[in-house]
């Protein structure tokens, strides 16, 4: 997590290896990161950018944004089954409040009083939102993803 980078760790490193055309393409957002909350956006933008820009994205693949897999699980698991054609397993809505064995104990209480999609903001300070919504501006992504609990659902599904 987060909270394991170290002052040393807070510039982004970026990879030497062949075939890393998405890093070098955003070599100078990369470039100026300069704390950690910034290095964890980029991070997570690097890992967003190329399916949520791409023509085929919800087409080829099917696009789950976890906050609406949250919200609303029962139509996301209908939506994704549809696309699937399959029928939905009775089991999978037995899963929905069972936390996983990765969760962080500190988490455990966001997901049990239903505020997990709003605590990072009680323990991030405006300073640090800001400069984590800065660069997901900068990536290009803003327009799927701002300070609200809630993505722009019909941008990230491509509708």
């Amino acid at each position: 997590g987060w909270k394991s980078l170290k002052q040393g760790e807070i510039n982004y490193q970026l990879p030497n290896f062949p075939f890393n055309e998405t890093y070098l393409k955003y070599i100078d957002i990369l470039n100026s990161v300069k704390n950690i909350e910034e290095n964890l956006a980029a991070t997570w933008c690097l890992t967003m950018s190329n399916s949520l820009a791409s023509q085929l994205n919800n087409i080829n693949w099917i696009t789950v944004a976890y906050e609406s897999l949250y919200s609303n699980y029962e139509e996301e698991i209908e939506r994704i089954f549809s696309r699937l054609s399959l029928p939905i397993p009775p089991a999978v809505f037995d899963k929905r409040k069972q936390i996983s064995l990765t969760t962080a104990k500190s988490s455990e209480k966001h997901i049990k009083s239903g505020k997990q999609l709003s605590s990072w903001k009680n323990n991030l300070t405006k300073q640090q939102q800001n400069n984590i919504l800065g660069i997901v501006k900068e990536f290009g992504l803003d327009n799927y993803y701002n300070l609200d609990s809630n993505p722009n659902l019909d941008n990230i599904y491509n509708q």
